[in-house]
């Protein structure tokens, strides 16, 4: 979490990035990252994010501008 920015991963390697509080939830981006079932929790490190799936471990880069 960053701020009141959240990231979540579910089973199906839906990425979701929202905005949440004790009053809403509004949902920012979503994207599949995958079309492989994902099952541990995200690792964020500066500019890359990790998913595990079943078969790996792959490292998304943020792109800098």
């Amino acid at each position: 979490m960053n701020g009141s920015r959240a990231l979540a991963l579910d089973l199906k390697g839906e990425l979701t990035l929202f905005e949440a509080s004790p009053l809403y939830f509004d949902i920012i981006d979503e994207r599949t990252i995958g079309d492989e079932p994902t099952w541990a929790r995200l690792a964020i490190s500066v500019y890359r994010l990790f998913v595990r799936s079943l078969k790996g471990l792959t490292a998304y880069s943020q792109t800098r501008s």
